[in-house]
């Protein structure tokens, strides 16, 4: 493919291209505007891209599949489903989009965004030059617009980071993230299945659901989350969602000091993938709950987390 590109750059980009769709005649105006495309880039560039696709080492063996979204065109030519992995093909999160090709994003645009709306909170995409670029987490929970019309009280309590010091964490979901983070101030943290959580906030604990075995991401699985809640005493509470089965490490009535691990991270109830749905709230006059915003110590200080950022314990 180096030496093609080098020598016959437009003949490799006018066979090479076409071939990505199933039916070439339909998308022929989408064809033409991805040819006009390659031909700006060099020979160098298609050279280098193929020369690093030929020394990629195969890392299969270290994927979690648990993690990884396939989407895959029923119809593609290139990449024919009896060459995929079995475990890929068994995999939850593998989608075969109908009537589509290689190109399944253009041949099939609103059933791919029908998938990836079950993981993704928002789809932050651009039409770039006739190709549609994705930008996404894998992730459950790509949010979000960050509504944030209520500021945190400057006497509030500062909480700590509810995983292991040490390590730097992935927040997926934010404030009033709209999957379902809708109206609410809640946090999503990126949690591997059997990572243990840490309280944030010291307390009682008032309640431990552990018995169940079930996630999706769908609404039949809400009633379904494991979880603990702690109350601070000050007439707030913590909750901590999604546990894995059995995942509590502390029983109802225990008291836990800041820091301490109270439960195993999982992906139970409405959840497309492992992580801990962390919320802070209060009962108002009227005895609803109301989320309320909070800060953490981190290594960047004393701060309101934001998703699609990495956070750590302060050194």
């Amino acid at each position: 493919v180096s030496n093609i590109a080098f020598k016959a750059k437009n003949y490799f980009i006018q066979e090479a291209i076409p071939n990505l769709f199933s039916d070439q005649k339909k998308y022929k105006v989408e064809i033409q505007e991805l040819i006009q495309d390659a031909q700006k880039m060099t020979p160098e560039a298609i050279s280098y891209a193929s020369l690093a696709m030929k020394n990629r080492q195969d890392k299969t063996n270290e994927l979690n599949f648990d993690d990884l979204i396939f989407i895959h065109g029923a119809l593609d030519s290139l990449v024919d489903k009896s060459m995929l992995d079995l475990e890929i093909i068994k995999s939850a999160h593998f989608h075969e989009i109908s009537n589509a090709g290689h190109m399944s994003y253009i041949e099939n645009h609103g059933e791919v965004i029908d998938v990836l709306k079950l993981y993704l909170t928002d789809l932050y995409y651009m039409n770039c030059k006739g190709l549609l670029l994705f930008f996404f987490f894998l992730a459950p929970f790509i949010s979000y617009n960050q509504i944030n019309e209520m500021n945190s009280d400057s006497e509030e309590h500062i909480y700590q980071l509810p995983f292991e010091k040490g390590k730097k964490v992935m927040l997926m979901q934010g404030y009033n993230g709209t999957f379902s983070h809708k109206n609410k101030f809640a946090l999503d943290f990126r949690l591997r299945k059997g990572r243990k959580i840490y309280a944030a906030r010291g307390g009682k604990v008032i309640k431990v659901v552990q018995h169940h075995n079930e996630g999706g991401p769908h609404k039949k699985y809400l009633s379904k989350g494991n979880h603990v809640i702690i109350n601070h005493g000050d007439g707030t509470y913590a909750a901590y969602w999604h546990l894995m089965l059995n995942g509590s490490l502390v029983k109802k009535d225990d008291v836990v000091k800041t820091g301490d691990a109270i439960a195993k991270a999982g992906s139970t109830g409405y959840s497309s993938m492992s992580h801990l749905h962390f919320m802070v709230y209060r009962y108002n006059e009227k005895g609803y709950r109301e989320t309320f915003p909070t800060k953490f110590y981190t290594s960047k200080g004393i701060i309101e987390l934001k998703s699609y950022r990495r956070y750590g314990h302060p050194n």
